[in-house]
């Protein structure tokens, strides 16, 4: 009996010595370890996935963008103390899991690791992306600590003409005499804007409707229209320039009779409006190119029946004057 009570007195001295460190009795290994200063650990490093445009460490970035966000072990910073017989030994703890969470117009995935990847939402406004950084749980228990970055998630606003160059179907064109037809083809390169910001995950599109927005009538009277359905502009990066692509424009097969009035054949110009649109989060089209006017493509007969396209977008660009054709 004698020796059962000292094996409970020396059990309870034992729990005693610890609960006067301030440990809890259960996890052996913790008892042997206090925290130091608070820990610390570098800022977020980022960087788009899209190489262009340049910094890559910006934060403003296009809707539907990516982007690369990481800590840096290397960086972590964790003082612990070692209790020992003697008193405190201090230690280094190192990094744990870092947890990420995203608040605002983007998300991140996957939610643990050293690093994760932000995508944009299809609309503008802020993002946050927060790390949770733990230490080791190992040594000394820290306070996760906490590092976020705010993003500035942008819409287009605009389309800049970059160059016009004939296109290829009228090189099988023959020229007048005799003058049959009317009518030219070019092909223009564009950029969609701001160029600060990768739009290569966006759906973007050309959408003309109803067709009554560009009903005009030819100098003959003859009604005419000009109507698409949502055609993609098929933007993408062309070497060192984001969000480029190209874009057809032109009439073909105008005859003599459509440019006549009152026996005579007369210059015409014909004024398209064009909306270009991006798809929203809620999946919805949102025209974008509306500051302060819609984009016009402008069709210009001479009274030769010549002709020249142009586009005014945030620039005016004009494609060479040509015709009129034998055939087309």
């Amino acid at each position: 009996m004698t020796s059962l009570r000292v094996a409970l007195l020396r059990g309870v001295c034992g729990w005693l010595a610890v609960a006067t460190l301030g440990l809890a009795p259960v996890l052996a290994q913790a008892q042997t370890y206090l925290p130091g200063p608070a820990p610390s650990v570098g800022d977020i490093v980022h960087q788009t996935v899209e190489t262009i445009p340049l910094p890559r460490t910006r934060t403003d970035i296009g809707i539907g963008e990516e982007v690369t966000c990481s800590i840096d072990p290397l960086t972590w910073q964790d003082t612990d103390y070692k209790v020992t017989a003697s008193g405190q030994e201090p230690v280094q703890d190192t990094m744990g899991t870092v947890t990420w969470t995203a608040a605002g117009q983007g998300t991140v995935a996957p939610l643990t690791g050293n690093s994760t990847k932000l995508t944009a939402n299809m609309d503008p406004g802020a993002v946050i992306v927060n790390a949770s950084v733990a230490d080791s749980q190992t040594k000394g228990i820290d306070p996760a600590v906490q590092k976020s970055v705010t993003f500035n998630v942008v819409i287009p606003n605009g389309r800049r003409i970059l160059a016009v160059v004939d296109h290829a179907s009228i090189a099988t064109w023959v020229a007048a005499p005799p003058a049959n037809l009317f009518g030219m083809m070019n092909l223009y390169d564009c950029q969609v804007l701001p160029d600060t910001v990768n739009f290569s995950k966006a759906v973007l599109v050309e959408e003309v409707q109803p067709a009554a927005m560009n009903n005009y009538n030819w100098p003959d009277g003859t009604p005419g229209s000009y109507s698409t359905a949502k055609l993609p502009l098929g933007h993408r990066n062309n070497g060192a320039t984001p969000n480029f692509y190209q874009d057809n424009v032109g009439q073909s097969g105008v005859t003599l009779a459509l440019l006549t009035r009152g026996g005579a054949q007369v210059a015409f110009k014909v004024t398209l409006k064009i909306p270009l649109k991006y798809k929203n989060e809620a999946g919805n089209y949102v025209t974008f190119n509306d500051q302060p006017k819609l984009d016009e493509h402008y069709f210009d007969y001479d009274a030769t029946g010549s002709m020249q396209t142009s586009i005014q977008a945030t620039n005016l660009l004009a494609g060479a004057r040509k015709g009129p054709w034998k055939s087309q």
